[in-house]
């Protein structure tokens, strides 16, 4: 039974705008009539919780640049990690080689730039604050929460913390009973707890799922929906999925809350 918890930072920087913009003009000099670029940077933090102890830590860093060329009709693609100035003349020239000997495409192209669309608020991709706290106290409140758990009956092991405007974090754990029904999650666990001790004028900032099963566990529909009467709609919900960790608004996993309007 394990858990994991990942952070990807992504590296906001001149640098490599500086870096797309030069390669663009590269590109245009060997020969190509149109070119795009996309660099990413960023670093890794993950840890793998296995029996309520740590098993590994892993700190790493990535970074990689994409390039398409345009002769013409012809189009290619090349990649790379190495961001020398060798490493950039090689990603181009071999763009360009590639392009010279592919078919024509009478759709290939870059759309005109008056044809993009405009984006005017923040997409919400990427949430810095999450990851706010040190490594260590993220690994201590995810095993603590997940190990107070009651669970005899389904043996699945849910922790949840919860960040508050006031800059407190509640933690719960999934207590379970023998009438099913009555089971409470870890999700709700932490949020009547910080009614309790904060009272109910409380706004959550921020909300982590984690579990020691190894398994996908986002909030419950139940969960959701009690959450969101304390949720800021922006505030991020990291949880496991299948896919591995993710991280959503509160918005974006409940769109359409049921609400009711009081007189």
């Amino acid at each position: 039974m394990s858990t994991s918890i990942a952070e990807a930072t992504p590296v906001h920087s001149q640098d490599l705008n500086q870096l797309a913009a030069d390669i663009v003009a590269k590109a245009m000099r060997a020969g190509a009539t149109d070119a795009e670029v996309v660099i990413r940077e960023g670093d890794e933090f993950s840890t793998l919780v296995r029996l309520g102890q740590v098993d590994t830590l892993k700190e790493s860093g990535s970074r990689g640049v994409g390039l398409r060329v345009f002769l013409g009709q012809r189009a290619a693609s090349t990649s790379s990690s190495d961001f020398s100035p060798e490493g950039i003349e090689h990603l181009v020239s071999g763009a360009i080689a590639l392009a010279r000997v592919t078919s024509e495409d009478p759709f290939a192209g870059l759309p005109e730039h008056g044809s993009f669309g405009q984006l005017t608020q923040d997409l919400d991709l990427y949430y810095e604050d999450v990851y706010s706290l040190p490594g260590d106290q993220r690994i201590d409140y995810a095993r603590r929460a997940a190990l107070r758990s009651y669970s005899p009956y389904s043996s699945f092991r849910v922790g949840a913390a919860i960040r508050l405007s006031n800059g407190e974090i509640v933690t719960g754990t999934n207590v379970e009973n023998v009438s099913y029904g009555l089971t409470i999650c870890a999700e709700r666990s932490a949020l009547v707890a910080a009614v309790s001790q904060f009272g109910p004028e409380i706004r959550i900032e921020a909300i982590a799922v984690a579990n020691l099963n190894n398994a996908a566990s986002p909030p419950c529909g139940a969960c959701r929906q009690m959450l969101s009467e304390f949720a800021l709609p922006e505030a991020p919900v990291v949880f496991p999925a299948a896919d591995g960790q993710r991280v959503m608004s509160f918005s974006a996993i409940l769109p359409l809350a049921f609400d009711m309007k009081l007189k």
